[in-house]
């Protein structure tokens, strides 16, 4: 190792110290507000290895411990399941796109990087090679370097169109060239949450685009106040649904519960690799709760 190799891993090392010491402390504060049995601790405390929000966390515990208080829990497999049937009743129910008899609108935003023209590319082929659906695609996202191209190499693949808004007013005619299709594909340009004009620009292109879903995309390594930001400040653009990509490149997943809290919105699907179009699945309460407590199997 060179010198700055040597003070780059120091500094690795002291950043995991630290976010220990913040997580240890983190607990310490919010223990105290809440009376943990025993048998659930574990969970707790993986909880929280997890990054899940200890308000969840905490509600979570509470609605497992009235559970284990009124039955005869007296097994550690029964005490896991009463806690996955409480994750995935806070999940709720999980939404893919369902199409109508008409043509569908289905637009995708998020901040740059997160994976959204590769979820698109992903979701055309599943409806494509595996539901014989017509398909289009399209992308307004004319900034980044490469984008529409890599749009048109999938629409090669699966040969299927692929149409590039330069402007709003493109909208129109694009939508009448497609209005046979069951199925249109919208990725939108990656942008920073904190850019109003750009939100605001997105914005006006979905108001002519009039869209059935807008979905929005967020990598499962993204900051928890990264997270936030991005889906407050998304909110202007009235997403419904939440995709979460990336799920191979993290090992923290409470982040999934943190999303939904945040969002209000309902889960669509998971990616987890760069493969099109194996790489992506319907989201899955069970896979939720495993992924967060465990699976069964390591009881």
């Amino acid at each position: 190792l060179t010198g700055i190799d040597e003070i780059k891993t120091d500094i690795e090392h002291v950043k995991v110290l630290l976010n220990k010491l913040c997580l240890s402390e983190k607990q310490k504060n919010t223990d105290v507000d809440i009376d943990i049995p025993k048998p659930l601790k574990k969970y707790y405390d993986r909880m929280y290895e997890m990054e899940v929000e200890p308000d969840i966390i905490h509600t979570l515990i509470k609605n497992a411990k009235k559970v284990i208080l009124d039955t005869d829990i007296n097994s550690e497999i029964q005490l896991y399941k009463i806690l996955k049937k409480e994750i995935t009743s806070f999940v709720d129910k999980i939404e893919p796109i369902a199409l109508s008899d008409k043509s569908n609108i289905i637009a995708f935003v998020g901040p740059t990087g997160v994976g959204k023209t590769t979820t698109v590319a992903k979701l055309a082929a599943h409806f494509v090679l595996y539901k014989n659906k017509k398909v289009a695609m399209i992308t307004a996202d004319t900034y980044r370097v490469g984008a529409i191209e890599q749009l048109k190499f999938y629409g090669d693949l699966l040969e299927i169109p692929v149409y590039v808004i330069h402007k709003p007013e493109d909208v129109k005619e694009i939508l009448a060239d497609l209005k046979d299709y069951d199925l249109l594909l919208v990725d939108t340009m990656g942008f920073s949450p904190n850019n109003r004009m750009q939100i605001k620009k997105i914005k006006s292109l979905l108001d002519v685009l009039n869209p059935d879903d807008i979905h929005v995309v967020i990598s499962a390594a993204t900051k928890n106040r990264d997270m936030v930001d991005i889906l407050n400040n998304y909110k202007e653009l009235q997403y419904k649904k939440l995709i979460i990509t990336k799920l191979d490149e993290t090992k923290s997943y409470g982040m999934v519960l943190n999303a939904l809290q945040i969002s209000g919105c309902r889960l669509s699907y998971f990616t987890m690799g760069q493969n099109v179009p194996d790489d992506i699945e319907v989201a899955s309460t069970d896979k939720i709760a495993d992924m967060i407590l465990g699976e069964e199997k390591d009881v």
